[in-house]
């Protein structure tokens, strides 16, 4: 199944609305990691066209995790809450796991321990990079006037694995991630923006011929 975005359903002409609120105050479409396994993805949309109608989007919606259930699809998956605000929609879809995420959307997608990643087949031929603590960041922006943000230092691949009961997101789109931990290492085109966050852009993303990012976390 193609990956269901809220900009894919406008362009059918056609927007859900339940509402009800989201499950936090983002601004940007952001994929939620937990602890349990269980993917969340906020999706965050312009809603700025007359034709957009909230009902025609809940059927449709609606129809489509019915028919990826009935068509076998892996896992679970719902639509558990939805907002319009200011001219911007707020679309939060719950999957059970990494697979049935992957699996709905058609994308690249996996979830957990370096060691078991390794065992189903992945790669760590990347070059990766660790982001600087605060002390040191400041000090660098200083000097560079870099953000704060985009200081992260090249780290050796042996640092990388050395742990391998450390996790790992997997993933080929542009997005936002929160994941439950502390992001200790990442692959190109990966932003550490906060403890437990980043943001995947660029080359590292969308390109169906480029790797997929990673975000290794404790």
């Amino acid at each position: 199944m193609k990956k269901l975005t809220v900009s894919g359903l406008f362009l059918a002409g056609v927007l859900l609305c339940s509402g009800c609120g989201v499950k936090s105050d983002a601004d940007t479409t952001t994929l939620y990691v937990e602890g349990s396994g269980k993917i969340e993805e906020l999706t965050v949309e312009a809603f700025d066209k007359d034709y957009y109608d909230e009902e025609e989007l809940k059927t449709y919606i609606d129809k489509e995790v019915d028919s990826y259930k009935k068509d076998g699809g892996t896992g679970n998956v719902k639509v558990k809450k939805c907002a319009v605000k200011d001219q911007v929609v707020k679309l939060l879809m719950e999957y059970d796991s990494a697979e049935s995420y992957a699996s709905f959307n058609d994308t690249e997608f996996y979830t957990g321990t370096i060691l078991k990643a390794q065992a189903d087949g992945y790669e760590f031929d990347l070059d990766f990079y660790a982001p600087q603590k605060e002390d040191t960041k400041k000090e660098k922006v200083s000097d560079t006037e870099e953000t704060v943000g985009s200081v992260q230092e090249a780290v050796a691949i042996s640092d990388v694995l050395a742990e391998d009961d450390n996790k790992v997101v997997i993933l080929q789109q542009d997005t936002a991630v929160e994941v439950k931990g502390e992001i200790l290492y990442v692959s190109e085109h990966v932003e550490v923006t906060g403890k437990n966050t980043a943001n995947v852009s660029g080359e590292g993303a969308d390109s169906a011929d480029a790797k997929p990012a990673y975000i290794i976390y404790k």
